[in-house]
């Protein structure tokens, strides 16, 4: 990644992981994908969307693929209500 889309990428790290949340907990991970990541993610949402026949999920694998970055955000261990 270059400079200005690693920026962006930690500005949207720092975002998600200060918003704020329910009760004062933190359940939110981050992760900024590398380069090698990002292809392995595309290849693998590829493959997924060819086994269980999942539509668009081929366009969107080119997508991740073609990007210069990519920030997965996602929440864990809280159960859900």
């Amino acid at each position: 990644m270059d400079k200005a889309v690693d920026m962006v990428a930690e500005l949207m790290r720092i975002a998600a992981v200060t918003a704020p949340k329910g009760a004062g907990q933190d359940y939110i991970e981050v992760k900024i994908c590398g380069e090698i990541e990002r292809k392995m993610i595309a290849q693998e949402m590829l493959k997924m969307g060819k086994e269980k026949g999942i539509p668009n999920w081929d366009r969107d694998a080119k997508g991740v693929e073609r990007a210069d970055g990519l920030v997965l955000i996602g929440e864990i261990g809280r159960a859900h209500v």
